[in-house]
């Protein structure tokens, strides 16, 4: 009787060791989870407003141009104006193309890198073969 007595007691102190290594487990699964959801909203999306102004011509080289934005279309531009888009964009380096509508070997780009919410502003003007862009 003396060593059923013992055997109860490992046993109950073998499964209360297992319960404790059990809880543990899951609050390190539930602390790995929210560092991880943490790290998520870190790194999350900033607001970025890109100002155009499209600088017109007189007679020549006058056709509209279609803006994309990381390779997504994003609208068309005419000359003679300034169009102002919102975007949620993923930080990081970011790529703005300009081509004539319709003739995407006629371009022009810039490149931008987002760390925090920002303002960017672009003056464009075409070019028989190319499209200026210049970061105001």
């Amino acid at each position: 009787m003396k060593e059923k007595n013992q055997k109860s007691k490992v046993k109950s102190t073998l499964e209360a060791i297992v319960a404790i290594g059990m809880v543990m487990i899951v609050a390190s699964l539930i602390t790995w989870a929210i560092a991880g959801m943490m790290e998520v909203n870190s790194d999350s999306k900033c607001a970025v407003n890109i100002e155009v102004e499209f600088l017109g011509n007189l007679i020549l080289d006058k056709y509209d141009v279609e803006l994309m934005l990381d390779g997504k279309s994003i609208g068309i531009l005419r000359q003679g104006t300034i169009t102002k888009y919102e975007f949620t964009l993923s930080k990081g380096s970011h790529t703005v193309t300009f081509c004539q509508e319709g003739v995407p070997s006629v371009n022009g780009s810039a490149e931008f890198n987002v760390e925090d919410d920002m303002k960017i502003t672009y003056s464009i003007k075409c070019h028989t073969a190319v499209i200026d862009v210049e970061q105001l």
